[in-house]
């Protein structure tokens, strides 16, 4: 349900699994989600998030390093 819709509530999943809210939470920490500005994101990056991240960081200091 997370990933089909980012901006869902812990308390609009519980009513429709018909579990408590911490259950929900508890699930939610299980599968490495954590609620980040109202979205759901998950808490490790993908490869390619890590890739363009250094590719970004090294652009950065490039940058940094000339001026």
């Amino acid at each position: 349900m997370i990933r089909e819709n980012h901006l869902i509530k812990q308390k609009d999943t519980a009513l429709k699994l018909g579990i408590s809210k911490e259950r929900v939470d508890h699930i939610i920490n299980l599968l490495g989600f954590q609620n980040f500005y109202v979205r759901w994101v998950p808490q490790k990056l993908a490869d390619e998030m890590k890739v363009e991240r250094v590719t970004v960081s090294r652009e950065l200091l490039g940058h940094f390093e000339k001026g």
